[in-house]
């Protein structure tokens, strides 16, 4: 591995720092099973510097891969079990990335097939956004700039834009095409970066360390010009399920969104809190907003961005958690929320409309 490239992820992390050492945060917590929400703090400050700091030791070459890789495998998942809202895609992408580098020192040989896990991200990235939901993140990718506005509402582009995606990650396993899928990634990445940066929209700058990353990765492991084989190990087999098959469940919401490489495509669940009250006993950072009809609505997406800077775990308990806190904030027991979950293929479906209330979440 490009032990300069891994020295993103840490500085995704103070980008990120609410997420790893919590301070007053008031979005709650989602452990992999309940009993865990009484873990201190204390232990996602520990754990969290210790992966920050052997990431930069190994950055800098001071520590091997046989040290390295251990420790972070380890407290990566301890802190992913810790509280879910950490299981992000690039958080996915490199754990998958480390425990193919591990299997290698174990089976002493290269198996390249970091490169069957990199594939998989832009060829699963673009899958998912072959959705008509996805023109209006198309549309906000185009709207940017003057040279790009005009491209706006093409929804040939739009589809092309996922098709594009999934082109290069067949391209970089081909051997003929690789040159070609390396600078379609670096090309893709830039143009993100473009869009993201204060030279655009200056949104969500978590992502821009692994946007560079990405393109550090690509050229890192797609240099070999020779074709890249499926090992024959059942280790291997089982990353390339998590990696290749699993993400077919999430179509219909039985595999996570960021173990699935969706990203942008504009189809997760999402939440909103309403509360027919007065809200001023909540934090004056939680995005309330007023609806027309008076109702006090809390997106859930919104609340998780804005104090953790990272889209919150996609899940009914993670929305059904969000309204209990609330709850406990506000002492409203009139408190309800929406989930939505759009019909994947059409935009013009309602989808499927939950309606949750406190009372049927304390009854369960």
């Amino acid at each position: 591995m490009g032990k300069y490239i891994i020295a993103s992820l840490p500085l995704q992390m103070l980008l990120s720092w609410q997420l790893w050492w919590p301070y007053g945060r008031t979005f709650p917590t989602l452990p992999l099973v309940e009993f865990l929400g009484v873990v201190p703090d204390a232990v996602s400050w520990v754990l969290s510097t210790i992966l920050f700091f052997s990431c930069l030791l190994y950055a800098m070459g001071r520590w091997t891969a046989r040290v390295f890789l251990p420790v972070v495998l380890l407290v990566v998942a301890v802190l992913c079990i810790l509280d879910l809202n950490r299981l992000q895609v690039w958080i996915w992408m490199w754990y998958c990335l480390w425990i193919v580098e591990w299997l290698d020192l174990s089976h002493n040989k290269a198996s390249r097939f970091q490169c069957w896990v990199i594939a998989g991200i832009y060829v699963w990235s673009g899958f998912n956004k072959l959705t008509p939901w996805f023109s209006v993140n198309f549309d906000w990718f185009c709207e940017v700039f003057q040279w790009t506005k005009p491209l706006s509402g093409n929804t040939v582009l739009c589809y092309s834009t996922g098709i594009f995606e999934m082109l290069i990650g067949v391209f970089l396993l081909w051997p003929t095409t690789r040159t070609a899928g390396k600078w379609m990634a670096t090309v893709l990445h830039l143009y993100i970066l473009l869009v993201l940066s204060p030279l655009g929209h200056d949104w969500n700058p978590v992502v821009w360390p692994w946007n560079v990353a990405m393109i550090g990765l690509v050229w890192y492991y797609f240099q070999d010009k020779s074709a890249v084989k499926w090992p024959v190990s059942p280790a291997y087999s089982v990353l390339a399920v998590l990696v290749w098959v699993m993400p077919i469940l999430n179509i219909w919401y039985y595999w996570p969104e960021s173990m699935s490489w969706k990203m942008y495509a504009n189809t997760q669940r999402e939440a909103v809190i309403i509360a027919q009250k007065s809200i001023l006993s909540t934090p004056t950072r939680w995005p309330w907003e007023t609806a027309s009809d008076g109702q006090n609505r809390l997106l859930v997406d919104d609340w998780g961005y804005r104090e953790l800077q990272v889209p919150p775990f996609s899940s009914r308990r993670n929305f059904v958690n969000a309204m209990q806190y609330v709850k406990e904030i506000t002492g409203d027991s009139t408190l309800q929320m929406e989930i939505l979950t759009v019909e994947r293929w059409d935009d013009k479906a309602k989808g499927t409309l939950e309606v949750v209330t406190t009372n049927q979440t304390e009854s369960k």
